[in-house]
């Protein structure tokens, strides 16, 4: 997973001299997720370093890529080597890598969407997107207690 402004510009070709300082008006944030019972669950605060995750920028992409040949053994025997037992109509990319299927999705985000500022909404509506209807009103507060009911 990447979180990265919109316009970040990332060189993967050799730079003619090694600088390790990077942008401070720039947010580039990359982590390796990983799936636990079936789903995953990473908090990461980001809040807790304005150095390195400024915020600057007006827009930013969070991006999801998933390639079947870097996964462990156990989810390779699940979607196969190259990915042959995948399937999605929305983020499946075959053109990426020859001979291989991978997942990738690009999700754009606003700034006050990423640090939940405004009247929200705080998600992306991605396709296939539905709606959770409530009978509900108005928000309910669950307060944490000790007692189990």
């Amino acid at each position: 997973m990447v979180i990265r402004d919109s316009d970040y510009n990332l060189l993967w070709e050799p730079a003619p001299s090694l600088d390790f300082e990077r942008d401070k008006k720039k947010t580039y944030m990359l982590d390796p997720l990983y799936t636990q019972n079936g789903r995953f669950d990473r908090k990461i605060d980001m809040s807790r370093n304005p150095t390195m995750y400024p915020f600057k920028s007006d827009k930013f992409f969070i991006e999801f890529y998933f390639n079947p040949r870097s996964a462990p053994p156990h989810i390779q025997d699940r979607v196969g080597f190259s990915g042959e037992g995948m399937t999605d109509k929305n983020y499946l990319n075959t053109t990426e890598r020859e001979g291989t299927r991978i997942l990738f999705a690009r999700l754009e985000i606003s700034q006050d969407q990423m640090l939940r500022r405004g009247d929200g909404p705080f998600f992306v509506a991605t396709p296939g997107y539905k709606e959770i209807e409530t009978k509900l009103d108005e928000d309910v507060i669950i307060r944490k207690s000790l007692r189990i009911d």
